[in-house]
């Protein structure tokens, strides 16, 4: 019966599942023969056996010593078949059980269990599995044949997901719901292209889009047979990049007869006008279309119509530059040809410009020269100044609001052919000393008279040929005001760094000089003091009594303090510089001569010319206080 119902099919686990129709006995490969004695047992003791039904797998140890004919009864495991025979029925029952069979016991209603038509079932409680179930891919024995899962041939074997980059690798299971088989593996993110033989954006293909990329030893023909060009050939090297082509051409299109850029054209774009290579011949005056664009001597004819530059305008009543004006820019102020008229002085407008003898008459506003000025305190030449690059001494009186001029005297320093480079008022004696590089000078004030000179190395011994930068008297009465027992005056001679001072008795003209003392203290250390090599001439003014600076000396030493001042004027070449010299020591700003009080007084002389300075002040407050410069000649 087993034979005639058995249909066996070989599946990928090496098992076999033999049944008839949709139902079947199971039987493990290898061990046929023990389901084959089962059912002989069963039909032998006269029970009915449903063929179709699902009949569990027994599986015992095979009887020690079997009878020839089996009765049917199962005895307890590893115990030999006792050969009982069955009591026999007296009244078969009219039911599908024979008589006197045990109850049908199926707790999960699948029609399966002991006692059953179907006696076997491997899960009592779970009605979806049983002899005949279909067998789900859920790890379990649905069917009841001993195995799991047997229907679903790789469960369990490797698979992978994803294109390139992106694969990921992983192992069968069963799918969710059971009738199939999934793949456990998760694909990854794809990234941009690279030239690597690689699916890195993970779509099926590899390394599309990246621009020139190949196989290492890949060969390929490039360029082109067209126009110039020849074909030549690349490989692609270890960097899965195309090489250099080996090619001719292209190059850049010349005008030459040749397709340079292999476009199948010839010197495109670079024929002229007429057609030729390079640029259009000019336009020439000459009835011909020289530049071939259709016009003829275009842009060369003059404004007259005809070839050759326009006829130059000429003062002869013609339009001659063909321009529609006659003697255009040509005429002269007075409406004539020619040159106009030159102004003469005559009180006549020869010039048609309608003024009369401009130009033509002197400063004094007469025809003629100018006169040569004197030092005489006149300005004879109508400049505005007097004396003028004449004089050698100006005096700038305390009550005058104008310089005087004093042309060179005799006796002086000018008639000796020598330049003063400083001077010395004295108070006692009402004297300049005028200081040159080889004598010295006394000018009587009162009689405006040089009256001795002397050699300089008798007065000065220490600094004899050497160049005075400053020096002042200070009087006796001022002396003796700190010290009682000073007589005649002090004399300071700044040379260099240094200063000399000595005592000088102006009446035996007698000086004993003290030692020399450095210039690098307080005073020449302030902010607003000029560089002692800088200095042109030094004076003094006591108390500020002319007022020339622009500041008070009480300024300097602050509020409250015991002022005893004696102002002395430092002058550069470009500026002058107040000095506190009493007990304060400081300099005022600087004021440049431009700005400089007595210099923007008339008839001061220009500041490139000063060489000396003097300031008097007389004790009486006389006519003979002020300011006394000397000037190059």
């Amino acid at each position: 019966m087993v034979d005639s119902h058995a249909r066996s099919m070989a599946d990928s686990g090496g098992q076999v599942k033999t049944g008839g129709g949709s139902r079947g006995i199971m039987a493990t490969v290898g061990r046929p023969s023990i389901a084959i004695a089962l059912l002989g047992l069963l039909s032998g003791c006269g029970l009915l056996v449903d063929l179709d039904a699902p009949t569990p797998v027994i599986v015992q140890p095979p009887d020690a010593a079997p009878d020839a004919t089996p009765d049917g009864i199962v005895d307890a495991a590893g115990a030999p078949d006792a050969d009982v025979a069955p009591p026999a029925d007296a009244a078969p029952s009219a039911d599908a059980r024979p008589d006197g069979a045990a109850p049908c016991d199926d707790p999960d209603g699948d029609g399966h269990g002991p006692g059953c038509a179907s006696p076997l079932d491997c899960a009592p409680r779970d009605r979806s599995r049983h002899p005949g179930a279909p067998e789900r891919c859920d790890g379990l024995d649905d069917d009841c044949d001993g195995r799991a899962d047997e229907d679903f041939a790789g469960k369990g074997e490797a698979c992978a997901v994803g294109d390139g980059a992106c694969r990921g690798r992983g192992r069968f299971v069963c799918s969710a719901d059971g009738r199939g088989l999934r793949c456990d593996a998760e694909a990854g993110a794809g990234t941009a292209e690279i030239c690597d033989d690689v699916d890195s954006d993970c779509d099926g293909r590899v390394d599309e889009g990246v621009p020139n990329c190949c196989a290492p030893g890949d060969r390929r023909p490039c360029g082109s047979d067209v126009g110039a060009c020849r074909v030549g050939e690349q490989s692609c090297n270890a960097d899965r990049v195309w090489e250099g082509c080996t090619a001719v051409g292209p190059e850049v299109e010349r005008c030459n007869g040749d397709d340079d850029d292999c476009d199948g054209q010839v010197d495109e774009g670079l024929l002229n006008a007429c057609g030729a290579c390079g640029p259009p011949p000019t336009e020439r005056c000459d009835g011909e279309d020289d530049d071939c664009d259709g016009r003829v001597d275009e842009g060369t004819l003059n404004a007259c119509g005809a070839c050759g530059p326009t006829p130059i305008e000429r003062c002869d009543g013609d339009d001659d530059d063909c321009d529609g004006a006659v003697d255009e820019g040509l005429l002269n102020a007075c409406g004539g040809c020619g040159p106009v008229p030159e102004e003469t002085c005559d009180d006549r407008d020869e010039d048609c410009d309608g003024r009369v003898d401009e130009g033509v008459r002197n400063a004094c506003g007469a025809c003629g020269p100018p006169l040569l000025e004197r030092c005489d305190g006149r300005d004879e030449d109508c400049d505005g100044q007097v004396d003028e690059e004449n004089c050698t001494l100006y005096i700038l009186d305390e009550l005058s609001d104008a310089w005087f001029g004093w042309p060179p005297l005799p006796d002086g320093p000018e008639a000796d052919g020598e330049v003063v480079q400083e001077a010395v008022a004295v108070t006692e004696t009402n004297e300049l000393w005028a200081f040159t590089a080889d004598r010295v000078y006394v000018f009587d004030l009162d009689g405006f008279r040089w009256r001795e000179r002397f050699d300089r190395d008798a007065l000065l011994p220490q600094v004899a040929g050497r160049p005075l930068q400053g020096a002042y008297a200070l009087p006796a009465w001022w002396r003796q005001r700190f010290d009682p027992m000073a007589e005649g005056i002090e004399l300071t001679v700044q040379v260099g760094g240094q200063s000399f001072v000595h005592q000088a008795d102006p009446v035996a003209r007698t000086a004993l000089f003290d030692q020399a003392v450095s210039l690098d203290d307080a005073a020449w250390s302030a902010p607003d003091a000029p560089s002692p090599g800088d200095v042109r001439g030094v004076s003094t003014d006591l108390r500020n009594a002319s007022g020339h600076w622009p500041g008070s000396p009480a300024d300097l030493c602050g509020r409250g303090g015991d002022v005893v001042t004696v102002v002395l004027g430092v002058y550069t070449g470009q500026a002058a510089h107040g000095l506190e010299a009493g007990h304060c020591f400081g300099f005022l700003p600087p004021v440049q001569f431009g700005d400089f009080a007595p210099l923007t007084l008339p008839r001061a002389p220009a500041p490139g010319r000063i060489r000396g300075w003097a300031h008097l002040d007389a004790e009486d407050g006389g006519g003979h206080t002020g300011l006394y410069l000397f000037a190059a000649p």
